[in-house]
């Protein structure tokens, strides 16, 4: 017993001092202490890869953020290109509708002949307006092309009609009737009454009774509109921004109002008022079809109401004070400009005449428009 005692002794010593030779632990027990230079390492290489997707990503973002910025850069420059062709067209389209083509004096000479001759083709037939021209298909303004012409014409009955005349435009300039005209009746209106509507702003509840001092207001307003003096005008309306200034007509010897109705709006009161004038040099007792207005009242409701806007029948519901206003520059506000009078001779007492200097438009004491 003694030497298995030795033996298994001898062995354990053996197998310690082959652990301890080896490096292993003297006890035989595992190390379980941590390092801190592993840990250290394994940090580094978390922020490593960290610092490395950070980059992989800025990378990527960088020229997509440019792109992105080229694309909005010419995306706002396809915008305010297409913006400016489209101010462009419509500045076009608007100047097409103003200024005349270079066929329209000749068909309006060639309509006027046609009117002229004799027999008359339309009797007492006049031309009412130039409603513009349409091209060929083919029009090409570097060769001999075509267009067509259209004026409205009235027969002595009061018919209507429209007439067109075919044009050849040379491209070095010029134009030369070569066709025409075509007669085509414009529709007539139904004579049953259709049109007729009890209130002048049709859906809107109109007042006919018109309050007295609302009637003196647009009386006064008359009075001024029809003075010739563009100052008179303006005290009348109550503008006080020295300035706008306001076109009177001239050549009125006295006018007289009818207020028919009023409705009620943000903006104030609008009425419709009939104007009736007795121009200069004609008889008193020459009567003349009334002029009919929209008037924007301000303080209609207190005992001094005020004109302070005019326009066409049913523009009254737009309205805005002070609209009627023109701006003078500074330096010429105080240019005088002397308003052209009628011939102090009476003319035109049973109204088939005009005067040979027709009343004018312009202010008396502001420039010229």
């Amino acid at each position: 017993m003694a030497t298995n005692l030795l033996n298994r002794k001898k062995g354990r010593d053996d197998a310690v001092g082959s652990s301890i030779l080896d490096g292993g632990d003297l006890y035989q027990v595992e190390e379980f202490v941590p390092r801190a230079d592993l840990d250290l390492v394994e940090k580094n290489i978390i922020k490593a890869k960290v610092i490395k997707w950070l980059l992989v990503v800025l990378l990527c973002a960088v020229p997509l953020s440019l792109f992105a910025g080229c694309q909005a850069q010419i995306s706002a420059s396809d915008l305010s290109k297409k913006v400016t062709a489209a101010q462009s067209e419509s500045a076009n389209q608007q100047v097409s509708l103003t200024v005349s083509d270079p066929g329209k004096f000749a068909a309006y000479q060639s309509l006027q002949s046609w009117l002229a001759s004799v027999p008359n083709p339309l009797p007492g037939g006049q031309i009412v307006s130039w409603d513009g021209s349409v091209k060929s298909a083919d029009f090409n303004a570097t060769k001999v092309s075509r267009m067509t012409e259209n004026f409205t014409v009235v027969d002595g009955a009061g018919r209507g009609y429209t007439a067109a005349f075919q044009v050849a435009i040379d491209p070095r300039g010029g134009a030369q009737t070569i066709a025409g005209p075509s007669l085509v009746p414009v529709v007539s209106a139904a004579t049953d009454g259709w049109a007729q509507d009890q209130t002048p702003w049709p859906g809107i509840q109109a007042d006919t009774q018109v309050p007295d001092s609302v009637s003196a207001a647009v009386d006064s307003w008359a009075k001024a509109y029809t003075s010739g003096d563009a100052d008179q005008l303006r005290l009348a309306v109550g503008d006080t921004n020295a300035a706008d200034s306001y076109v009177p007509i001239s050549g009125v010897a006295s006018v007289e109002t009818q207020s028919t109705a009023s409705t009620s709006t943000k903006a104030g009161l609008v009425v419709r008022a009939q104007v009736v004038l007795h121009w200069a040099g004609r008889s008193a007792n020459t009567s003349t079809q009334p002029l009919e207005f929209d008037l924007l009242v301000l303080r209609a409701d207190t005992a001094a109401p005020q004109v302070v806007a005019w326009g066409a029948p049913g523009s009254g519901l737009t309205a805005k004070p002070y609209q009627n206003a023109i701006q003078v520059p500074g330096d010429l506000q105080s240019t005088p400009t002397a308003a052209t009078s009628p011939s102090s001779k009476a003319y035109d007492t049973g109204g088939a005449s005009a005067p040979t200097s027709a009343p004018t438009s312009v202010p008396t004491s502001k420039v010229a428009r």
